[in-house]
């Protein structure tokens, strides 16, 4: 009886963080502004409000997204993606790598990433092979 209560207490979560979730990709209008976060916030906290969208985006296009730590506070919205400029290939690592989010409660969420490519015949500096940053959401 205990696991199905938890299994429907579970389901209405992720269903309310889902309807929270197209509340605030839909009515952008009355959400505050979106918040960019850079390699500059590694080992960092940043505070934003429910609602609010933002973007961890990082260089180059070497990095790797983990899903964040708490995806009931903050949800990942597409998939990663990597963008260079027009003059730049890149496969070839020269761009920025990217993910959207969105903050659906108030709470505490850490985003993650790795750097999967130091480059040939370099040691990769192990102080910046991970990248963390934590997002305090609140009302």
């Amino acid at each position: 009886m205990d696991a199905l209560r938890n299994h429907r207490r579970r389901r209405a979560s992720r269903l309310a963080a889902a309807g929270l979730l197209a509340l605030a990709v839909l009515c952008s209008c009355t959400s505050p502004s979106s918040r960019l976060v850079t390699e500059d916030a590694n080992r960092t906290t940043i505070t934003v409000h429910v609602g609010q969208p933002l973007q961890v985006r990082l260089e180059p296009t070497t990095w790797r997204f983990a899903a964040p730590s708490e995806p009931s506070v903050l949800a990942q919205l597409p998939e990663s993606r990597a963008d260079g400029p027009s003059r730049c290939q890149v496969e070839f690592h020269c761009g920025h790598v990217s993910i959207d989010l969105v903050a659906l409660r108030a709470g505490q969420a850490t985003v993650t990433a790795y750097l999967t490519y130091c480059g040939e015949a370099r040691w990769c500096d192990l102080s910046k092979v991970a990248f963390q940053v934590t997002i305090h959401v609140v009302p």
